[in-house]
């Protein structure tokens, strides 16, 4: 299963959605490592890299979250550590099976319907949340 990445995943705010597009193309390789049957050093070098990536891109997601006033941010970060969590079994069922047992790709189907649903549902609601408060005006400020 390839993950690609779709338009209609966008939310708007370019750096948000270029860390997307770069996890959905290390989920992409990931997939095809495990279909390919690479050696599990291989492949855990992939899982490493996109385990670093994804710690990454929520740190950065989070800080503009927070930079927004954003009033659900410890939700994000309630999801963010979920799927690191999560990420953590796969990276576990990695190290101790290799790349070719069926309950590794189950969990990646796992982390892959999460990360969809995530970008949907609460990273759209982040990018809905911007765009409103760009087009707000300023508050003024009194002395």
């Amino acid at each position: 299963m390839s993950i690609d990445w779709q338009e209609d995943l966008a939310t708007g705010i370019e750096s948000i959605d270029n860390q997307h597009k770069e996890i959905f193309a290390r989920f992409t390789l990931f997939s095809e490592a495990c279909s390919e049957g690479f050696a599990g050093n291989e492949l855990l070098n992939l899982v490493e890299f996109l385990a670093e990536y994804t710690v990454e891109h929520f740190r950065d997601e989070e800080k503009i979250m927070a930079g927004a006033e954003y009033p659900q941010l410890a939700e994000q970060e309630k999801a963010h550590a979920a799927f690191l969590d999560d990420f953590g079994l796969l990276r576990q069922l990695v190290e101790e099976n290799g790349p070719s047992l069926e309950n590794i790709l189950n969990e990646k189907r796992s982390m892959i319907r999460w990360l969809i649903n995530h970008i949907c549902h609460m990273d759209r609601k982040f990018a809905d949340f911007i765009t409103t408060a760009r087009r707000q005006p300023p508050t003024p400020h009194t002395a």
